[in-house]
C-alpha cells in the first residue's frame, strides 16, 4: 500500500458524492493515481474500508499555491456520506491498483494524477 494523504477535510455535494481534501499530491515520486483506482480508508477509530476513487476533482483547489505543491482531491463512490470519512483518516492505494495502471489498467481512457 502506499500512502496517498490524510483528510484534512470532506465535502458532500448534493448529486455528486464526498469530496476528500487536500487530495493526492502531485508528487512524481508517487504512482500514477486514475479514476477507479482503488483506495483504502484508514479511519482514526482503527477501522479499515476498502474502495475506490470514483473521480478525480480537477478543481483548483488552493490556487494560491504554486503548481507543484496543488494537490488533486478525490471523489467517492456515490453510497459514502461525510460521516464515513472522519477527518484524519488516512488514504492508501493499493498496490494491485498501481500495477494494473502501469501495465495500462482496463483500456478505458481516464484521467491520471
Amino acid at each position: 500500500m502506499t500512502y496517498l494523504f490524510s483528510v484534512e477535510d470532506r465535502y458532500a455535494i448534493e448529486g455528486r458524492g464526498v469530496i476528500l481534501v487536500p487530495g493526492i499530491p502531485r508528487d512524481p515520486n508517487l504512482p500514477v493515481v486514475r479514476d477507479g483506482a482503488r483506495i483504502q480508508l484508514r479511519r482514526p477509530d482503527l477501522t479499515v474500508v476498502d474502495t475506490f476513487i470514483r473521480s478525480l476533482e480537477m478543481i483548483r483547489y488552493r490556487p494560491e499555491l504554486p503548481p507543484d505543491k496543488r494537490t488533486v482531491p478525490i471523489l467517492l463512490p456515490k453510497d459514502f456520506h461525510k460521516s464515513d470519512v472522519p477527518i484524519g483518516t488516512e488514504v492508501f492505494l493499493h498496490d494491485e491498483a498501481n500495477e494494473e495502471a502501469e501495465q495500462g489498467g482496463d483500456g478505458d481512457a481516464e484521467e491520471a494524477v
